[in-house]
């Protein structure tokens, strides 16, 4: 059941009409969630607006009460991802809210009923994860994150709307009571199905599906009828991403089953974890093959333009054909159900033939999400702390400290034969920033430094001592922008490379180590704050990044 199927016909409210004495409605737009959505001009500070109305007659006092508040609440939320509330009142019979106007296409129309490149899939998904992040810090929860719900403007910015705007209109003040609406089944996360209280953990769910149908072109639990749609919801387990796409790393793969699992707790603990995650993944992405693959302005370019496929124009400003409102979420759209079970089969068919495909190594743990790498070696993120502080930085005295703070570990593998990779020289010009994100499985990376800096943890996994008191700072991918910090003492990492110079109490190297900061963001620690090793030298016992 979809918002856009309580009315077939716009309200009793006439072009042209004055709202509340500032708001001029100049264009029906559609119909959103339990009401109609109108462009408008504020004549009092000159701008082109969005105003939703909602008569009276659908809300009760406590509803309408509720409906203040939670506009007020929304109306804090200052992201650039988050489409901006500015007003809300009450006009002759009607509630209205007043908001950004904002051109573009919904995410539905932008991938087309097809399954989206991975990057710009990525790119979407980073700016859902932020505006989720933002609305939850303002105590705001979405409850119906859906394609229909985010747009996606002509600059490839993504707008995420109505938060917590169509939840309370079709629901009293107890979340889970009788009567409450699921948002749209096929993003509706089980708990909500079962009558529990939509939180924070229900929006990341829901975020999982979106993703999902962004890269496989359906929701992970497709059906003939609602009542279908949530019993998959509840009972069915999804069917992993690498078995509709061979070639998605594996990162994402957990990453959106963590975010699908059953039991809220068992997911993400908030959206800043699964953004920081999204982020580092889309800076890793590029196409391992190094094929171009469509934007997401390649895709904007793409969508359907109302006037040539004769549709109403539903949004924008007038003399903008080919767009679409904030507000205006499309009509479900039926897929034949023959589409449907063939898609099914196909998807049980796949599963056989691929599932010796689907992983190159033992899965952690479904609600305890292992850092990247240990998708590969069966290692979850828990890290052990060396005891005592360690000398910081690089040298063979530290180098030494290393070695006994870390009794029992076995050597590092074989050093490379004669002729085989050999360290590579510094360029005459170094780079302004960090190195570029490797790309996984880290596995691939086996050309080790000689030495007993580092030592093999598991496969494609190693572990350095961080000598720096206090932990070291993680850096961006790319830039020398710090995105979290690592602990003191042993910590996993799995490769590599030479990149700015970085200082740091008297020692000075350009080579820098990736791994997986404490904030869950994955990024480089200088080879300066790793013991072992000397000044502008590559950290002994761990493998060059593409070596």
């Amino acid at each position: 059941m979809t918002s856009t199927e309580h009315f077939s016909q716009p309200q009793q409210i006439d072009e042209g009409a004055l709202i509340a004495g500032r708001y001029r409605l100049s264009r029906w737009l559609g119909l959103g969630a339990m009401g109609e959505v109108w462009a408008a001009r504020d004549e009092r500070l000159g701008r082109d607006v969005a105003v939703k109305l909602v008569s009276n007659a659908r809300t009760d006092p406590e509803s309408a009460d509720r409906f203040t508040r939670e506009a007020i609440a929304v109306a804090r939320i200052n992201h650039p991802n988050v489409v901006s509330v500015y007003d809300q009142g009450e006009h002759q019979r009607h509630h209205f809210v007043v908001m950004e106007l904002v051109t573009g296409c919904n995410l539905d129309e932008l991938r087309g009923s097809r399954p989206m490149p991975v990057g710009a899939a990525l790119t979407v998904a980073v700016q859902i994860a932020r505006a989720l992040e933002a609305a939850h810090e303002a105590g705001v929860v979405h409850r119906d994150v859906k394609p229909a719900n985010i747009m996606v403007t002509h600059d490839g910015v993504v707008k995420v709307l109505d938060f917590g705007i169509a939840g309370f209109l079709q629901a009293g003040e107890g979340a889970g009571a009788a009567g409450e609406s699921l948002g749209t089944p096929a993003y509706a996360a089980p708990e909500r199905i079962a009558g529990a209280r939509a939180d924070v953990r229900s929006d990341l769910y829901s975020l999982g599906c979106v993703i999902y149908t962004m890269l496989t072109g359906l929701p992970p639990f497709p059906g003939e009828d609602t009542l279908t749609i949530l019993n998959r919801q509840v009972y069915d387990e999804p069917t992993p991403l690498s078995q509709w796409r061979p070639e998605l790393p594996l990162e994402i793969d957990h990453l959106v089953m963590w975010l699908l699992t059953k039991d809220p707790a068992a997911r993400p603990a908030n959206a800043a974890v699964v953004a920081g995650r999204l982020e580092s993944l889309a800076y890793a992405y590029p196409n391992p093959e190094g094929q171009a693959e469509p934007t997401i302005g390649d895709l904007l370019s793409q969508a359907p333009d109302p006037q040539r496929d004769g549709r109403p124009d539903r949004g924008g400003s007038p003399g903008a054909p080919g767009t679409t409102t904030q507000s205006v979420a499309p009509r479900r759209r039926n897929l034949p159900a023959m589409f449907l079970v063939l898609s099914i089969i196909a998807g049980l068919v796949l599963g056989v033939v691929l599932s010796r495909q689907a992983s190159g190594g033992p899965a952690g743990a479904m609600g305890t999400m292992p850092s990247a790498d240990a998708i590969h070696s069966g290692r979850s993120s828990g890290n052990t702390q060396a005891s005592g502080a360690q000398a910081m930085g690089m040298g063979a005295a530290t180098g030494k400290a290393s070695a006994a703070a870390t009794p029992g570990h076995a050597p590092a593998g074989p050093s490379p034969a004669a002729g085989a990779t050999q360290t590579p020289t510094m360029q005459a010009a170094l780079p302004k920033g960090t190195p570029m994100a490797p790309v996984s499985p880290y596995l691939r990376y086996t050309a080790v430094v000689a030495g007993t800096g580092c030592v093999t943890l598991a496969a494609g996994q190693f572990e350095c001592m961080v000598g720096r008191p206090g932990g070291a700072p993680v850096f961006q991918a790319g830039t020398l922008t710090q995105t979290g910090t690592v602990k003191q003492g042993d910590q996993p990492f799995y490769c590599q490379a030479s990149g700015a110079q970085y200082t740091h109490g008297g020692f000075s190297n350009h080579w820098w180590a990736w791994t997986e900061s404490d904030q869950g963001n994955w990024g480089w620690v200088s080879a300066v704050d790793i013991a072992g090793g000397t000044d502008n030298q590559p950290e002994p016992g761990l493998p060059y990044c593409g070596g």
